[in-house]
């Protein structure tokens, strides 16, 4: 059976405002609307309906950039460009179900400038005190990290805490 339309879109932002000013959110049910001579379709949560599949492709895409943010035995200096943010909009999730305060702290700035973590030398000579930091950082975040001078105080005793650590014998 020929197809009878020449012009289709997908949206696949659909659920963040759609991509084309024709766009209207529709459902897995009755997925496609016909306009302007266009076959439209915008489901949203389009990877709802392949869960497994969407989530396998979603961590295979990010896995090297979180694998990049690691703290682990090394001086440590984050910078997240615009493009390292995923989106400004998705950036505003809670910090505290975040394993590595780095990426914590990241993911909490309420922008997408570059954003730095300097003179934190994450080399602990005692690994019970690396993880008291580390457990101090987490609770100080998980209040309210979305606030800035929250972040920056975090960040300030995150930094005296293992720069104690380091002068232990």
């Amino acid at each position: 059976m020929p197809c009878s339309w020449s012009k289709a879109v997908v949206d696949i932002a659909i659920d963040q405002g759609g991509c084309f000013e024709t766009s209207r959110p529709t459902t897995h049910s009755d997925p496609v609307y016909r306009e302007g001579g266009v076959l439209h379709y915008c489901v949203t949560n389009m990877p709802g309906a392949v869960a497994r599949t969407s989530t396998l492709a979603l961590t295979q895409a990010t896995l090297a950039f979180v694998s990049d943010l690691r703290c682990g035995g090394r001086r440590t200096r984050l910078a997240l460009a615009p493009a390292g943010c995923f989106e400004c909009r998705r950036t505003k999730m809670k910090s505290r179900h975040l394993k590595f305060p780095a990426i914590a702290l990241a993911i909490a700035t309420s922008s997408c400038s570059s954003y730095r973590i300097d003179d934190i030398d994450v080399t602990h000579k005692d690994p019970a005190c690396a993880r008291e930091c580390t457990g101090t950082y987490s609770s100080c975040v998980s209040g309210d990290g979305q606030k800035s001078e929250l972040l920056r105080a975090c960040r300030d005793a995150y930094a005296a805490c293992v720069k104690t650590c380091s002068k232990k014998p």
